[in-house]
């Protein structure tokens, strides 16, 4: 199989683009390109929860291509999802001949008494546990300026892309304010600010991938999520993310049972109708608006191109 993971189209003269594999004297598979757009959304990543409160889950990495072709294969289409005291899943487009076409991850869980995680977006910093206290411990979002190591830890990360932003700071002093989770269009807020601002998808037509918001000890301040499903945090138990928006979950203070999953995912394709003959699929809506078709997954299926 082909791993063409950073190509939005595969390149010319490959495979009923002008020869391609008939010039290696098999049967040549006629590869045709059909225009379209897509939408991929990660799953939100949980909020924290310790006695001492915690952070935010981080939105959902994502990525919107209003312009690019999909050539004949069977897609396998992932669409992330969110479960509590755990980083959001991915979401995907991989075709069955072409590989990975692009892949967005699931936002950072929120840090519990300590350190947030990387993601898509990443977590909020968790209430800090050393003394004296170290300011940050946010979790990275995937995006340019972000540390080689953490991208080099994610290997379908496209270069000078921005799936989401960090997560919260905390303020360096222990058992006091934890951070947001950081958003898909924007940092989380520190010292128990709010989760960071989603980011608006023309395809979806909503703001999706807000950052979860922040527990404080002892008994608060709890935090609100950010625009695009972040959920706000709790005394108790934390709202979750909202699903299809990638939200990530608000954090609680109290036993692990009490953090707010992340919301699930969501993976959208649009074409012009009048270039739909023929175009299946398992586990999609389908819509239209104007003169388009437009599928949606919230959860895994197929997408198959003649």
């Amino acid at each position: 199989m082909l791993n063409w993971f950073k190509k939005e189209k595969p390149f010319s003269g490959f495979g009923g683009f002008g020869g391609g594999l008939g010039s290696l004297g098999a049967t040549a598979v006629v590869r045709t390109p059909v225009a379209g757009a897509y939408m991929l959304l990660g799953a939100g990543g949980s909020g924290g929860a310790h006695n001492a409160g915690g952070g935010g889950g981080g939105g959902g990495g994502f990525h919107e291509n209003t312009s690019t072709e999909l050539l004949t294969d069977t897609y396998t289409i992932n669409v992330g999802q969110g479960s509590a005291g755990t980083s959001g899943g991915p979401s995907y487009i991989q075709g069955a001949y072409y590989g990975v076409i692009r892949r967005v991850e699931g936002g950072g869980a929120g840090g519990g008494y300590g350190f947030g995680a990387n993601g898509g977006a990443g977590g909020g910093a968790g209430n800090n546990n050393t003394s004296p206290g170290v300011a940050g411990q946010e979790g990275y979002g995937l995006k340019p300026g972000t540390p080689a190591p953490v991208l080099n830890s994610f290997p379908h990360y496209t270069p000078g892309e921005t799936q989401g932003y960090p997560g919260g700071q905390n303020p360096g002093t222990v058992n006091t304010l934890a951070g947001g989770g950081g958003g898909a269009g924007g940092v989380g807020g520190p010292a128990n600010g709010n989760g960071g601002n989603g980011i608006y998808s023309p395809l979806a037509g909503t703001t999706v991938g807000g950052g979860g918001g922040a527990a404080g000890y002892p008994g608060g301040p709890y935090s609100s999520g950010g625009p695009g499903g972040g959920g706000n945090a709790s005394s108790s138990s934390a709202q979750q993310g909202t699903d299809s928006l990638g939200g990530g979950g608000g954090a609680a203070p109290g036993p692990s049972g009490g953090r707010g999953r992340g919301g699930h995912g969501r993976v959208i394709w649009r074409v012009l109708t009048s270039n739909n003959a023929g175009i299946t699929h398992t586990n999609a809506t389908v819509s239209t608006s104007g003169s388009y078709t437009i599928y949606t997954w919230t959860s895994n299926g197929t997408l198959t191109i003649p």
